[in-house]
């Protein structure tokens, strides 16, 4: 198997059967699943019954006071943060801050159930006054501009570097820090020192290719990469590994030879499309 880190060999130890639970081991397990099933059912009918009695009623305010039924109000939030009793599916968001002002939203799934939302007031985004977040957007500039500087100098030191085939010497002129990592391999990124997408990036270099096209980035973070040596494995590792690598290649090679034959099939392949079960 293939993965980021490289290719794999799995071994398969055992294999559990599929088997049918008996009646009496699943019994509880039934009747909960029954029991919060029902629960919910209920929970949609009393909600569809407050909805229609405040469409009735012509307001929240109206109905809460002829059925007694409690209303939660919030403060202002956001959009990414909304209260904890509104906590639900993804796009619940989306529809909440659809509404406008004196709109009455439609049954509304939250993780506890159902609700129904009245849009009291909108608060508009507001730009602050600048002296209350100068220190702060004085910070954000200059973390920026330091930011687009050392991406600039990593950029350069890269170019620098190809341009006279040596790292040391770019680093020199640009006065650069160089850190060399031990050896490492796909499967033992983590011994290099460096955040996984950096060392995937530098085990992707050899003697015929020693630098990247292009600086690698980790977060605010710039590398510039060069290849230095390789440590390959001994004779007799290969030894211990050459029957499960010769498996792995043949089926690969099998693989490679059903998709090409599935590709095959698919170009000589009269595909028709019943408008019936797209209606």
């Amino acid at each position: 198997m293939e993965t980021q880190f490289g290719l794999h060999l799995i071994k398969l130890e055992h294999i559990k059967p599929a088997q049918v639970t008996t009646l009496a081991a699943a019994r509880e397990q039934i009747a909960n699943e029954i029991k919060a099933q029902r629960g919910k059912d209920l929970t949609f009918q009393l909600a569809n019954q407050a909805y229609e009695g405040i469409i009735q009623a012509g307001s929240l305010d109206k109905y809460a006071a002829e059925a007694a039924a409690p209303v939660q109000t919030t403060g202002y939030f956001t959009q990414s943060n909304l209260p904890a009793p509104l906590a639900g599916p993804p796009a619940l968001a989306k529809t909440i801050f659809a509404l406008k002002k004196g709109e009455l939203s439609s049954l509304l799934e939250i993780n506890d159930g159902y609700t129904i939302l009245y849009v009291d007031e909108v608060k508009e985004p507001q730009v602050p006054p600048l002296a209350e977040v100068r220190a702060r957007v004085e910070k954000d500039f200059l973390d920026e501009q330091a930011q687009a500087k050392a991406r600039d100098a990593a950029v350069a030191l890269l170019a620098q570097a190809k341009k006279e085939g040596s790292l040391g010497a770019g680093a020199e002129k640009t006065k650069s820090q160089i850190r060399e990592t031990p050896f490492f391999t796909r499967s033992q990124q983590a011994t290099s020192g460096l955040p996984a997408p950096v060392a995937a990036q530098g085990l992707k270099l050899s003697t015929a290719s020693p630098y990247p096209a292009e600086i690698a980035e980790n977060g605010t973070t710039f590398y510039v990469l060069h290849f230095k040596e390789s440590n390959p494995a001994g004779e007799d590792v290969f030894a211990g590994r050459k029957e499960p690598l010769r498996k792995m290649l043949t089926q690969e090679k099998q693989m490679q030879v059903m998709g090409s034959w599935l590709a095959y099939l698919q170009s000589r392949a009269t595909i028709t499309t019943d408008k019936k079960f797209l209606e």
